[in-house]
């Protein structure tokens, strides 16, 4: 049986900026760095960047992680490849656990799109579609709703 905690402990509410919208919001305690609103798109982001480099140690391009591989920080045994930019997957380091945490969260860079992206954009699937792909594989390419897939290529932004 876990152990309750006291009645009059509670976790204690901070407020931050979320760093992908730049919207002010609350978390619990050491909770999450981004906004509820935001976190799936981060989430996505940091997943890509780890297969990149899972499959960068497959291919042999980055050195597999072992008792000798030192942490950049502190010299000790490292434990993962840290990103400090999530949209350069392959820039990483290699760093122990509590070094690791004390580094914190990655930066998710979010540009800001321009009319001319939403155009190469919306070529690009509309070539996807032309070859036969569905709304859905065209969706998971992207990263993107089938719904979204078709309001993109219909002419919306």
């Amino acid at each position: 049986m876990m152990p309750q905690k006291a009645e009059n402990t509670l976790y204690q509410i901070t407020s931050f900026v979320c760093p992908l919208c730049s919207e002010k919001s609350e978390r619990k305690g050491n909770g999450h760095a981004y906004c509820l609103k935001c976190m799936p798109l981060a989430n996505r982001i940091k997943s890509v960047a780890s297969q990149a480099v899972k499959k960068a140690i497959k291919e042999g391009i980055l050195p597999k992680i072992t008792s000798e591989t030192k942490c950049v920080d502190c010299g000790k045994s490292a434990f993962c490849y840290d990103h400090r930019d999530y949209t350069k997957p392959l820039k990483v380091v290699p760093v122990c656990a509590s070094c690791n945490y004390n580094r914190g969260p990655g930066k998710y860079i979010r540009g800001k799109s321009t009319p001319k992206d939403w155009a190469d954009r919306r070529a690009r699937i509309r070539a996807l579609r032309a070859k036969g792909w569905t709304l859905d594989r065209v969706g998971k390419r992207y990263g993107i709703s089938r719904q979204r897939v078709l309001q993109i290529v219909e002419g919306g932004k």
